[in-house]
């Protein structure tokens, strides 16, 4: 792969964007990763990124509009969306909203890297 997937970090707690960053330290050759604390920016960035990070907290837009609206500027983005709530019709309705992954908050550490690894290979695969 000869460029690095672009990555948002959409999250306005403190605590979670050095942890994920930490996360994804691994793959550092593969990514490049900014962090936002209100949604907008994503909206406005002037490049599509390849990958939304998303936390469904995030207030300003709230998580389901911030997906929504990322999926209407940036249809190939892929958008992972990680969440405190646990209920699986709130999982059904972001896919059907175009959530390509869908985490719980007290999973994300066993299941973020593996899914950006994927990411990279499917990418990988593509070039």
């Amino acid at each position: 792969m000869n460029k690095k997937l672009n990555v948002l970090l959409a999250d306005h707690t403190p605590a979670h964007a050095p942890g994920i960053r930490n996360l994804l330290n691994h793959y550092n050759d593969y990514l490049t990763v900014d962090h936002v604390k209100d949604g907008w920016e994503i909206i406005t960035e002037p490049h599509q990124p390849d990958l939304v990070i998303l936390y469904n907290n995030i207030p300003t837009p709230n998580g389901i509009e911030l997906l929504v609206a990322v999926k209407m500027k940036y249809p190939k983005t892929r958008v992972m969306l990680f969440t405190r709530d646990p209920e699986p019709y709130y999982r059904n309705m972001c896919e059907l909203l175009g959530a390509d992954y869908f985490f719980q908050r007290s999973a994300i550490v066993s299941t973020l890297p593996e899914a950006v690894k994927a990411l990279i290979l499917s990418y990988q695969i593509a070039a």
